[in-house]
């Protein structure tokens, strides 16, 4: 019977779009998976046939809270019949990284039986690696960071500039995220060097995927990150920091010799103020409360105004 929903013409259909799309049945078990599917979360329908997709993908909120059981949408759609869609969700990937996507799921019913089928598309991010080496494509100075493969100090310090005179001229609000990862000494001291950059190389990708559209993302320092936002309210930029410390929680990093190595961050926010006298202030006290979050054992945000 299952066979019959997802053969011919429409098994094709579903491959050939750029969406992943999966099917279960009425207990969330994985009977059909696109090849769009695998492309996005790295798992292969052979990985994935016959699990319950909560325990493949776990998704979460931007908060970092579980979707599963009883906040899992497309439980909600089997039982109530009723569409589902949800802008941000956060799934996780085969290599342990998290990834947002959106999200809309539908009840199906053929032959009296029930199925679940979820659509995923990944939210587009154009603040993180394709930026950086397009900039460097046309720029005759080296802008982006060779480990991470992101923009580096030099370019964050030329657009911290420019944002800070645009808020001047037209009143265009923006905030610093301030990025680090925590226990990187420990890291390397335990682990060695090479997988103390495999980390930084692995917490840089989950954000380069997860960053807005409009915000832009660079490598700050040894291990520190910053992401430079247009924003309307204060809020809007704490919601960055707050997703961000979730997209690190949620995301584990295998070592070469096959241990999970569960990483966390420090995240320190600032927004622009009328009072600053240039850009270099901003940063400050985006530095000023990331080290207060640091010397509280890190694993957590905090936000100036």
């Amino acid at each position: 019977m299952y066979d019959d929903v997802v053969e011919g013409i429409l098994r094709d259909i579903l491959d050939a779009i750029p969406d992943g799309v999966y099917v279960t049945d009425a207990d969330r078990e994985i009977i059909f998976w696109n090849d769009a599917a695998a492309r996005i979360t790295g798992y292969t329908a052979e990985d994935v046939l016959g699990s319950r997709c909560c325990d493949v993908l776990a998704d979460r909120d931007a908060g970092g809270v579980s979707l599963c059981e009883a906040s899992c949408f497309l439980s909600r759609s089997i039982e109530t019949g009723e569409p589902q869609d949800a802008p941000e969700v956060y799934l996780r990937r085969d290599d342990g990284e998290r990834l947002g996507v959106a999200v809309n799921t539908r009840r199906l019913s053929v032959g009296g039986e029930v199925f679940g089928v979820k659509v995923f598309r990944e939210l587009t991010a154009v603040g993180g690696r394709d930026v950086a080496f397009a900039i460097q494509q046309t720029s005759d100075t080296s802008v982006t960071d060779p480990l991470s493969g992101l923009l580096n100090r030099n370019y964050v310090d030329a657009l911290l500039e420019q944002q800070f005179h645009l808020f001047r001229r037209v009143g265009l609000h923006f905030a610093v995220t301030l990025v680090d990862v925590d226990g990187m000494t420990k890291i390397n001291d335990e682990y060695g060097r090479e997988t103390g950059d495999e980390a930084l190389r692995f917490v840089a990708s989950i954000l380069a995927n997860n960053t807005r559209k409009m915000d832009t993302l660079a490598r700050q320092g040894a291990d520190e990150f910053v992401i430079v936002s247009p924003i309307r309210t204060a809020a809007g930029a704490e919601e960055i920091g707050k997703r961000t410390l979730a997209l690190i929680r949620g995301s584990e990093l295998t070592t070469a010799t096959e241990e999970v190595l569960p990483l966390r961050v420090s995240v320190g926010g600032a927004v622009v103020r009328v009072d600053d006298r240039d850009q270099g202030q901003i940063l400050a006290r985006a530095e000023q409360v990331l080290d207060e979050i640091r010397r509280a054992g890190g694993d957590g945000f905090r936000f100036s105004y």
